[in-house]
């Protein structure tokens, strides 16, 4: 319903110049939230707050005229206001579209102020209530830069940390990246940087995998399983997984030759039926995709043979 009404009074605000509503203190809320609408889009923010104030009597959108209001007022470089409006959104409207971004403005706002420790638990609250949001990345990324500006500087590597780990494929992670070499390069300021362990860095490559890009993120995964085998450091357990997922990598980029490489290398040396499973199966196809046919036979017959159950 709310839908309805929104795409109706956007199709008559496309169709009837600005001009045309009453803009005074009798206009209705409804044509108050119109001509709201048009001074935003024109970016007159003084305009578009006083329109959008008189519009919240407006139920059907009432929301929407909070949300841009207190947009409104941002633009103004009005913060404390804006961060009234925004709360008083979030309070009055609990199932509100726009209930996600005006806790992050509202936090955000909070941070521009200076007021670094209110808007870390108002970002924390965010992300607590909302741990699949888009905003999340962006929420922690401010969390840090506040820890940062308050000189907590190890509390401040740990958070880009936290972000670059859970959040690899967002752009916030490059940026933390980033931030955290320049960091751990202060060691007369920050006290022994907690550095990302093998283990982190599988898991966080392992995150990039399962959303694509496989010849980069296959030279990563490549990049780190070298470092261990190089490395004065026992295999370790996820070893025999990340030459499949290597395997996998490269036989999604295409290239057969390198995915046949690994893949042969896993089945002669894991332990793990499954594991073998998957390899011979992805060698099997590898090997057919390049042509070699009679060995693709022989592996899918092995498959057979050994695992006729499935």
């Amino acid at each position: 319903m709310k839908l309805t009404i929104l795409i109706t009074l956007i199709s008559l605000n496309l169709l009837i110049p600005p001009d045309t509503f009453a803009d005074s203190d009798t206009a209705t809320p409804e044509s108050a939230y119109l001509l709201g609408i048009s001074h935003r889009k024109a970016g007159a923010w003084d305009e578009a707050a006083a329109s959008f104030q008189k519009a919240l009597g407006y139920e059907p959108l009432a929301d929407y005229a909070l949300f841009y209001l207190g947009e409104a007022l941002t633009n103004k470089e009005e913060y404390q206001a804006a961060i009234s409006i925004f709360k008083t959104l979030t309070s009055r409207f609990p199932e509100s579209r726009w209930k996600e971004e005006a806790g992050f403005k509202t936090a955000d706002l909070l941070f521009r102020l200076g007021r670094y420790s209110e808007a870390r638990l108002s970002f924390e609250r965010l992300i607590r209530d909302n741990p699949g949001s888009p905003l999340v990345p962006k929420a922690r990324m401010k969390m840090a830069e506040g820890l940062e500006k308050e000189g907590k500087l190890s509390e401040a590597y740990d958070s880009y940390k936290a972000l670059w780990l859970k959040h690899p494929s967002s752009p916030e992670s490059r940026t933390a990246s980033v931030k955290m070499t320049d960091l751990s390069s202060k060691k007369d300021v920050l006290n022994y940087p907690s550095l990302p362990s093998i283990d982190e860095r599988y898991s966080r490559v392992s995150a990039l995998l399962s959303n694509g890009g496989y010849k980069d993120r296959g030279n990563e995964l490549l990049f780190l399983m070298d470092e261990v085998e190089k490395g004065d450091i026992d295999r370790p357990k996820w070893f025999a997984e990340a030459l499949l997922k290597l395997g996998e990598a490269y036989y999604q980029a295409r290239e057969d030759g390198k995915a046949e490489t690994i893949l042969k290398k896993l089945i002669e040396t894991a332990s793990s039926p499954g594991i073998v499973e998957e390899a011979l199966l992805l060698y099997g196809k590898a090997l057919q995709r390049s042509d070699k046919r009679g060995e693709a036979v022989t592996v899918f017959e092995r498959i057979i043979k050994d695992y006729p159950q499935k």
